[in-house]
């Protein structure tokens, strides 16, 4: 039987074998050209279509109210003993830094003054604010915002809510493209 695989919000290189989806071209501001377009709420696809639906940093990009329901939309497509993999901001992490810095003044992860320099002018605070809340590319209501602040528990209960057994944290060696490093969350489940 043929396998299907989908990754849902592609950076600019796609993983090799997968289907992609994303938004339509007028609406994202990054990506290369994707198999499907329309919107990751709603998906194209009939009952147990891909043994894989995959998605790295999109799920922030969707509106915190919807993000469970999101989630078992994902999980709808997925065939029986298939994999759901999700990729975001881990809010904890950046949350834990924030208050870190807060009540000592300093913050424990490397901070990468690059990242976003013109934006943030160096101040540790509006780094932190930036790679949790993301910025702007096209225009201040872009699809690049993040609309949610994901935890490792919440995205867990998420999982189990759609259905999925099996659920687990992901290591950081597991990521299928691009790596965003420290403030890495991933979780997989099993429908």
């Amino acid at each position: 039987m043929h396998k299907r695989y989908l990754e849902i919000g592609p950076g600019n290189e796609k993983i090799p074998g997968f289907e992609t989806f994303n938004l339509e071209e007028h609406e994202r501001t990054e990506g290369s050209t994707p198999t499907h377009t329309g919107d990751a709420r709603s998906l194209p696809f009939a009952n147990d279509s891909f043994d894989i639906v995959y998605s790295s940093h999109c799920i922030e990009h969707i509106q915190w109210w919807e993000v469970e329901a999101v989630i078992k939309e994902w999980a709808r497509v997925i065939k029986r003993k298939g994999n759901l993999e999700v990729w975001t901001v881990d809010g904890y992490k950046i949350m834990k830094e924030l208050i870190s810095l807060e009540e000592t003044g300093r913050i424990n992860q490397k901070f990468k003054k690059k990242w976003q320099i013109e934006k943030t002018k160096g101040d540790p605070y509006l780094w932190l604010s930036g790679r949790l809340y993301s910025y702007p590319r096209s225009g201040e209501y872009d699809s690049n915002l993040h609309r949610s602040v994901l935890t490792p528990k919440f995205l867990i209960k998420c999982f189990k809510n759609a259905g999925l057994r099996d659920i687990r944290l992901m290591d950081r060696s597991e990521v299928r493209g691009y790596d965003h490093g420290w403030i890495n969350l991933g979780v997989k489940g099993t429908k």
